[in-house]
């Protein structure tokens, strides 16, 4: 597999995630679990990468070491080619909240804010005036279909409008990644689809997405596969 120094000397798209040999070991008491095994592959601009498992197999850790939640025990993580495997915490929260989106399972909103002051947290982070976190969060309202619902709570919208809500917060920073961990899990057939075709337009538009599911019907809209199993890619196609 080419360096990254070598792909930019080819002249090629540098991928946005580029992991070398990157591993995770938890220990546990006198116990040490290899979460992941030396993995190495590139995620590159635009693409809607789908990574697939069974539990165990290694791939929410896969995702909390992309996401910055985590640090590896080894190996090189470069996140648009800045390596960020060897960050301090504050550092990576940074990252996080600069260039990263996340979309959870569980929608995470606070439920007594408004879908707009859902939408506006991560900005009120970054420390942007008011004005400007208000219109940045009502153009990613807009985008997901929300433009109606603004001002209403958490618990006046439905399932889908919630995880909706969700994707507009992980969009509003304008992030280089959006990372999606089982985002159709608590939702009906009918809603999931919605989602999912929401996923795929956002992906039209030039958004990198990588999704972590169980769900074969969630893995097909993606283009790139990535398949782990005890800890190492078993497929990446």
């Amino acid at each position: 597999m080419a360096t990254l120094a070598e792909q930019a000397e080819a002249g090629n798209v540098m991928p946005v995630v580029a992991v070398r040999n990157l591993s995770r070991i938890y220990r546990m008491g006198q116990n040490r679990v290899q979460a992941l095994q030396d993995v190495s592959l590139d995620i590159y601009p635009g693409e809607l990468v789908a990574i697939v498992g069974p539990s165990g197999s290694g791939k929410t850790t896969f995702m909390n070491l992309i996401g910055c939640m985590d640090r590896p025990s080894s190996g090189e993580y470069w996140l648009n080619s800045i390596k960020v495997s060897q960050m301090q915490p504050n550092q990576l929260a940074e990252i996080r909240n600069q260039q990263l989106g996340f979309i959870f399972q569980n929608f995470n909103l606070l439920m007594r804010e408004t879908a707009l002051s859902n939408v506006m947290l991560p900005l009120i982070y970054r420390g942007l005036p008011e004005r400007e976190q208000r219109q940045r969060a009502m153009r990613a309202l807009h985008l997901v279909g929300l433009k109606e619902r603004m001002q209403h709570l958490p618990v006046q919208l439905s399932g889908g409008q919630q995880q909706r809500v969700a994707i507009a917060r992980a969009l509003v920073g304008q992030p280089s990644l959006l990372l999606a961990d089982e985002p159709t899990g608590n939702l009906d057939s009918h809603t999931s689809q919605e989602i999912l075709d929401l996923l795929k337009t956002l992906n039209a538009k030039g958004i990198t997405i990588i999704v972590v599911t169980h769900s074969a019907e969630v893995a097909a809209i993606a283009g790139h596969h990535i398949e782990f199993r005890d800890g190492q890619v078993v497929r990446n196609v």
